[in-house]
This record gives C-alpha cells, structure tokens and sequence, in this order.
C-alpha cells in the first residue's frame, strides 16, 4: 500500500510524459513510438556510424517500429511529407528526424532529409556534409537542385542541408517557392522529412505543418511539461496542420522500468536477445 501511495504521489507530482498511456491521456493524441536514449556519447556524437553499425539495437528498433506507426497512420493516404518538431530545443527532434530518414532509406524507400531549421541547423553535421550551397540558396535561387541534393553513400538517403544563414527564416519557409519545392520532392520521393525548429521558440513549424502530410511531435521523456506538449499540439493543429501523434524520445530503459513500464515492449529484458546494443 505504501509503494501504491507513492506511485500515485509522483504521478501527480511529476510533470512529465513517462509512458504511451499517459500521452494518449493527456493529449489526446497517439503516442507513435518510444525512442530510448543513446547511452554512449561517442555513439550519439557519430550518428551515422552508430545507425550503420547497430541495425540491431533497440534504438534502431524503435525508429523501425515508428515508421510501421505512420505508415499505418492512414493506409488508404499514405504518409509522403512530414514534419519533425517539438515544443522546445534538446527533446531530440533532430536526431530523430535523421534517425527516420536513414531507417526508411535502408528499408528501399527513396527518402530526402531537408534540414528546415535555418537558425540553429544540425542535420549537415550529422551526414558529415558542408552546410552550403543548401536550402537557403535553393530557395532564394541562388542555386539548383543539382546543386543542394546530396546522396549519403552508406545508407542511400538524400540530403539538402540548410545553407548559409538567413536573415528572414519564416518569409523563406512561407514563399511560394517552398510549397512548390515540397511537391517536387514528394513527386521524387517516397518520403520526405523536414526538420523544423522548436515550435515555442518560432513559428516555422507551424508554417511549414500544413503543407505536408503529417506532423510528428518529438515529446522528451519525462522531462518537457505535459502543458507544454499539449499546447503545442493545439498551436499546431490552429495553424492547420495535421499532427500525426507524438513521439517519446530520449527515454531512459533503466528508470523506464523502475517507474513501473517493465513490460513495455522492446524495453523489457526478456527481449535482449533479439537485439545487440
């Protein structure tokens, strides 16, 4: 009864989402996936290498099983154009986006990464590519297709990275320019991800949330506010945009199951053997 008592305590005291339950409760929304963190540094420092060296953990996995999550999201419109974002920066959107992209290239489909977040960019670093000629010249025509479509040779993802930098990131998103150019990559592809900034830092996200398909919400474990969450969630769908569900990343497996989620899918130990971190 004790241990009852505390577990109903800190579910009131903590503020965070700590399982798919509690997303799908607070917000209304599907929970898509659990991403757990990447324990190492040097790994999470080289995520190409780690994506290409471990097919088999269960962060690969996950990224796996949420793919399988938006590919179900609407069976007779599949998913061709989504958003990545999230409420604030350090949840983990970028990671993730790159992470979804690389996973859906090696799985045959042909996929484009465009790294949209013009102010603080990552996605160049990642790939291990120049930031420019990028997304920024592309869009003010200052370059061509040719110029900023990059090929990543060990997984066969395309890349545009976000270029130099922009004094007017929303007027660039916002352009005629950019809506044309994701139907042009949608008609090229078969999926195309866009990492955007955090949407209560700027209004990209927002911006950009309706004209694909779907937005995926990156909620860190336990630690972004569930008013946080949820109010992001509203801003987008008032901006017309269509939120897929939410994604919990960066879940840390240990304290996952002491809060009581030991038996929550790939985390539990029973399931070690199937993976190879």
């Amino acid at each position: 009864m004790i241990a009852l008592i505390l577990l109903v305590l800190i579910e009131r005291l903590d503020s965070g989402f700590r399982s798919a339950e509690q997303v799908e409760s607070h917000s209304g929304l599907p929970a898509l996936g659990l991403v757990p963190e990447i324990r190492s540094k040097k790994q999470r420092g080289d995520l190409q290498r780690y994506l290409r060296e471990q097919p088999l953990s269960p962060y690969a996995e996950s990224i796996r099983n949420l793919q399988v999550s938006l590919a179900l999201a609407d069976v007779d419109n599949p998913v061709k154009s989504i958003v990545v974002t999230a409420a604030s920066p350090e949840e983990g959107k970028s990671t993730l986006a790159y992470s979804l992209a690389q996973t859906s290239a090696r799985l045959g489909k042909k996929t484009v990464l465009v790294d949209c977040d013009l102010r603080r960019p990552v996605q160049h670093e990642n790939a291990k590519l120049d930031r420019a000629p990028g997304l920024v010249e592309l869009l003010a025509q200052q370059a061509s297709m040719n110029d900023v479509l990059r090929k990543e040779q060990n997984s066969g993802m395309y890349i545009i990275c976000a270029g130099e930098p922009a004094p007017n990131p929303p007027d660039l998103l916002a352009s005629q320019h950019m809506r044309e150019l994701i139907g042009k990559l949608s008609e090229q592809f078969d999926l195309v991800i866009l990492d955007t900034p955090p949407v209560m830092a700027v209004s990209d996200a927002r911006i950009l949330g309706r004209m694909v398909d779907r937005v995926v919400m990156v909620v860190r474990w336990a630690k972004t506010r569930r008013e946080s969450a949820v109010y992001t969630a509203k801003q987008l769908t008032e901006a017309g945009a269509r939120v897929a569900g939410m994604v919990l990343t960066r879940v840390d497996i240990r304290k996952h199951a002491d809060y009581g989620f030991a038996d929550s899918g790939y985390f539990h130990k029973k399931y070690a053997k199937y993976y190879n971190d």
